[in-house]
């Protein structure tokens, strides 16, 4: 199972591996031990071989980010050998999917799903959502496999059967209130002031992006310098599916935005990009989602405002469009960048003042007394 074996070769001699693996693989299958079922191969499965590479050569940006981590996750949890950054070769390339059975990955799931017990006696579990996301990945894994022929059509069609996980929770996240993102932003111009004048400009424009046009963490660290028209102030950036989409940006963005590339300079690229603690820019490399949320996240602890992540900025855009006097689905959905206003409605965070308001209206409107008991 250790990949401790294997030596660095060119291009060519991975490619020749990966066919002569293809031509072979119905024999090197893994099999049932009485230890178990054992689902990482004895060699990994490499380039072209490997049902998972060739699923992610078929997407692209954020959509094939988050179908690799998945895998990778799915991989260590399963106990594939950790990834060999100097050979390239990843951790789901050592999973043996034709026995990773459509059975047997929905005994994974609910195994993943039970809860877990700490010391106290209180217990957590995994989200629904993040298995789900597990489920949708491992479909297009095994949907390259039964292509590939590694994987009979027939157990294919079961794969296709699993259902997700359909679990009543409350929905994640909140709605930020106004004067807790006014907190944020005085935040801001304090660092602005005392600490790092450059990295403060920088994440002002990014919280701004976050709660005033709702733009998700991985849209913003892939929004490039080309996609800005600050003059017109709007902004092309690439959301979940890759879909394309131009967003109106408001004044304060357009002036955050000229405030950062003021610094940041004008040559193509990534807007957003790492900042050192002395004011530099080393590397003009994107920021990743990862580096957004903890941006978030950790101004939101110094401001002393509790559980905010970078995506409570798009529910809170959402849920303030939803807000507003007469606004009508459609235009509610064009702002959030759905094809959906059902989905829209699941990022309502108004909570129960809204609704409050609301009966008390109509109570108040039906004890009004008519003309005739005046």
């Amino acid at each position: 199972m250790a990949n401790r074996g294997l030596v660095a070769k060119s291009s060519g001699e991975l490619r020749e591996l990966a066919l002569r693996q293809l031509r072979d693989v119905s024999g090197l299958a893994g099999s049932d031990t009485p230890e178990g079922i054992v689902c990482i191969r004895k060699m990994p499965l490499i380039g072209e071989a490997c049902p998972a590479t060739v699923m992610l050569s078929k997407q692209t940006g954020n959509t094939k980010s988050t179908h690799k981590s998945r895998l990778r996750r799915m991989a260590a949890l399963l106990g594939a050998p950790a990834r060999d950054h100097i050979n390239g070769v990843e951790s789901y390339q050592w999973l043996d999917w034709p026995v990773i059975t459509a059975d047997r990955f929905e005994a994974f799931i609910a195994s993943l799903y039970e809860p877990v017990f700490d010391q106290s006696g209180s217990s957590s579990r995994r989200s629904p959502r993040t298995l789900n996301g597990f489920l949708s990945t491992y479909k297009s894994a095994m949907r390259e496999a039964s292509r590939m022929g590694l994987v009979d059509v027939r157990e294919f069609d079961r794969v296709k059967e699993i259902k997700s996980l359909s679990v009543h929770r409350e929905p994640a996240g909140r709605m930020v209130e106004a004067g807790e993102i006014a907190d944020l932003l005085a935040l801001i111009t304090e660092l602005e002031d005392a600490e790092n004048t450059i990295k403060a400009v920088r994440d002002r424009a990014i919280v701004a992006l976050a709660f005033f046009v709702g733009l998700r963490r991985g849209e913003i660290s892939g929004l490039q310098l080309s996609g800005l028209e600050l003059d017109s102030a709007e902004a092309t950036v690439v959301g979940k599916g890759d879909k394309v989409a131009k967003v109106q940006l408001p004044a304060a963005i357009v002036t955050y935005l000229r405030d950062w590339l003021y610094y940041r300079g004008v040559e193509p690229g990534p807007v957003f990009c790492a900042v050192s603690k002395g004011g530099t820019m080393p590397r003009k490399s994107a920021l990743t989602g990862t580096a957004i949320y903890q941006i978030v996240t950790s101004l939101a602890l110094r401001a002393g405002i509790k559980h905010v992540a970078p995506h409570d900025g798009r529910r809170t855009f959402i849920s303030n469009v939803l807000d507003i006097d007469g606004i009508d689905p459609a235009t509610a959905m064009k702002l959030a960048r759905h094809s959906s206003f059902k989905t829209t409605a699941l990022y309502d965070r108004r909570g129960t003042a809204k609704q409050k308001a609301i009966v008390n209206t109509i109570a108040d409107d039906l004890l009004k007394p008519t003309k005739g008991s005046e």
